[in-house]
């Protein structure tokens, strides 16, 4: 395997892992169901923030996209800690943050690099999958008010007694429950952006 093959390999086959757990929680009670979906979520963003922080580390190194292209740098490190610190001199960031994660690569990417255009395109599902896992984790008035904006897209008006578990497993007014939306959104992002 060359390139990023590795970490995105990784991430596919536990995203494959997530996806057949929530087919095999169809028999347990609702509320057990719920927890699954919430852990499913937590699950799918530490997945995708290894998957890009090992992958983008790499590709700022001058490793190769999925497809053999080789990513357009204006500042190419000359290893992956190396890669590490230039796009954390930034300061922190959040790897699941589209905005966020453009501004950081911006350090070694050149704009013009086809992979920060794919980020943007998906940038909805990584504000999802953040807003969601972070109102599992904190359940707080920091992340109640992003997590609102969640079910106001998915249900069409606010909502206050949405649970993250029940906003993931209401298939309404989509053909299927928002976690197997997610997971299958991330797949599709995944070799989008890597080139896969």
């Amino acid at each position: 395997m060359t390139g990023v093959s590795t970490a995105t390999n990784r991430c596919l086959v536990q995203i494959d892992a997530l996806s057949g757990l929530l087919s095999q929680s169809t028999s347990l009670l609702p509320f057990y169901r719920k927890v699954v979906a919430e852990l499913i979520t937590v699950r799918l963003a530490v997945s995708l923030e290894n998957c890009l922080s090992a992958s983008f580390y790499r590709l700022a190194s001058g490793t190769v996209f999925e497809s053999g292209r080789l990513p357009i740098l204006h500042t190419q490190a000359s290893s992956i800690s190396r890669a590490r610190s230039l796009l954390l001199t930034g300061g922190s960031f959040n790897w699941l943050n589209g905005s966020d994660l453009c501004a950081t690569l911006t350090l070694a990417f050149d704009p013009t690099d086809p992979c920060l255009a794919n980020i943007r395109t998906h940038s909805t599902t990584l504000a999802e999958i953040r807003k969601i896992r972070n109102h599992i984790a904190h359940r707080n008035r920091t992340s109640g008010p992003p997590f609102r904006q969640v079910v106001r897209r998915v249900y069409g008006k606010a909502l206050n007694g949405v649970t993250p578990g029940t906003l993931l497993l209401t298939p309404r007014h989509v053909p299927r429950p928002l976690c197997d939306a997610l997971l299958i959104r991330s797949r599709v992002m995944i070799r989008d952006i890597f080139e896969k």
